[in-house]
């Protein structure tokens, strides 16, 4: 073999996947890093808008995804010289040529989330608006599908991803946007007009002496608007702010009454009561004896006695002594346990409870003993009580 410098093209491919904005090395082959190379590669992207070389090295090139690819995918080209021993002369043979091809597709990044501006929006004396989108991440790819949900109010004129809500007629709806993967999101459109036919209030309402609630009152139709005006019946046992909120003053009754520019009305009963009193103590029997197998129901006392609470119950050995929500102590095993009262303020009563083993079943002899002893039991549970 006499000629010096001759060519031989070497066709070989790998596919690779990126997602837009990834940055990978592709590594050579070892058809290419097994050869005595006279330089680093030459490498050529055929959609450099799509997929960028970064570098190349001896060992790879490395390519930026920029812009989605599908269907007929970027081709990078890599085209090396190599050295190769001639068998005949034992010389270094230059200038032999390799090449070597990745296929890289890009896939568009997914939106996770997106969202509109504005989120509400009320019509007053004009008739249209620009509503935006914003999704995330910013650099994913998508489509936008918008819809009303009541085309009598608002209907959207779409331009992907920016929209023209144009208002149709009173009411209210939600215009909202979905991207080619299922994410939404909406803005409510109020779009006022007209006078109200009818307004509403709750019926009645029941507050403490000191509580505070604000009425909110429903329009018909739903897309009206007005001014309002509150009245109470009796300002001393329920006072209305000129927004609507009540303020429970004394114990007793009073009417809210709520009246519209266009002078319709509507009531609510308001309802007063006094604070309850709360507990100073409460207490407990110190002690209580019960047999295994048997109850005993405990009974809080308060002070003073007029307090209202309701009651949490604990035992510190459930293996003992169990407790119901409702007091009745049950003894389990022989043992002692500490039952605990806890009122909803927070005071605290406590008993100690001693469980006996009552005697076991016997013959005629000690039968007598063991109803002696029973009854010594009872009687002091209910002397404790």
């Amino acid at each position: 073999m006499s000629i010096a410098f001759f060519t031989a093209v070497l066709q070989c491919f790998a596919i690779e996947y990126l997602k837009v904005g990834q940055e990978k090395t592709l590594y050579f082959p070892s058809e290419i890093t097994g050869k005595v190379l006279a330089g680093v590669p030459a490498c050529v992207s055929t959609q450099p808008m799509n997929v960028a070389i970064v570098s190349t090295t001896l060992s790879g090139v490395t390519v930026r995804a920029l812009k989605p690819v599908s269907g007929t995918p970027c081709t990078i080209n890599v085209r090396y010289y190599y050295r190769e021993l001639d068998p005949v002369s034992g010389q270094y043979i230059y200038q032999r040529t390799g090449s070597y091809n990745f296929y890289v597709y890009v896939k568009a990044n997914e939106v996770e989330s997106i969202s509109v501006d504005p989120e509400e929006m009320v019509f007053d004396g004009f008739s249209r608006c620009e509503i935006y989108t914003e999704i995330t991440p910013k650099d994913a790819e998508t489509t936008y599908t918008w819809s009303s949900s009541d085309k009598n109010v608002a209907v959207i004129a779409s331009y992907g991803a920016t929209g023209t809500i144009l208002a149709v007629g009173p009411g209210r709806c939600e215009i909202t946007v979905r991207t080619s993967n299922g994410k939404t999101a909406s803005c409510k459109v109020t779009v006022p007009g007209g006078q109200p036919t009818k307004v509403e209030l709750q019926q009645s309402l029941s507050l403490t002496k000191g509580e505070s609630y604000k009425l909110t009152p429903t329009l018909t139709p739903s897309g009206t608007s007005t001014d309002y005006t509150w009245k109470s019946s009796n300002p001393s046992i329920a006072s209305v702010s000129s927004s609507g909120e009540v303020t429970a003053l004394n114990e007793g009754t009073a009417t809210i009454t709520v009246t519209t520019s266009n002078n319709l009305t509507d009531n609510c009963q308001v309802t007063v009561n006094e604070s309850p009193v709360v507990p100073e103590k409460v207490s407990i029997p110190e002690s209580v004896t019960i047999a295994e197998g048997y109850s005993y129901a405990i009974v809080p006392s308060l002070f003073p006695q007029n307090a209202e609470t309701s009651y949490t119950w604990t035992s510190s050995d459930n293996n003992v002594a169990t407790i119901s929500s409702d007091g009745k102590i049950f003894g389990q095993k022989a043992g002692e346990a500490t039952i605990t009262v806890a009122t909803d303020n927070g005071k605290k009563g406590q008993c100690k409870v001693s469980i006996v083993t009552p005697p076991e079943e016997g013959n005629a002899r000690n039968i007598q003993t063991r109803i002696q002893k029973i009854k010594a039991i009872v009687r002091r549970t209910i002397e404790n009580r």
